[in-house]
């Protein structure tokens, strides 16, 4: 099986065993966060994209 980095990165198309692999490198890597962190996440993104153009959009 290719490594984690080259299944990343490849742009082909996985086999089923490859995608459980990189779900699990994905899982066992992340960073957990709550609602509530996202959410605010989004409208910090929001925000900034709103004043990215002006105040009238």
């Amino acid at each position: 099986m290719r490594t984690i980095n080259e299944l990343l990165n490849s742009g082909k198309t996985l086999t089923k065993r490859e995608r459980e692999a990189v779900e699990r490198h994905i899982e066992a890597h992340s960073e957990k966060i709550s609602l509530k962190e996202l959410n605010d996440m989004k409208c910090l993104a929001a925000i900034r994209k709103r004043s990215k153009y002006g105040p009238y959009g």
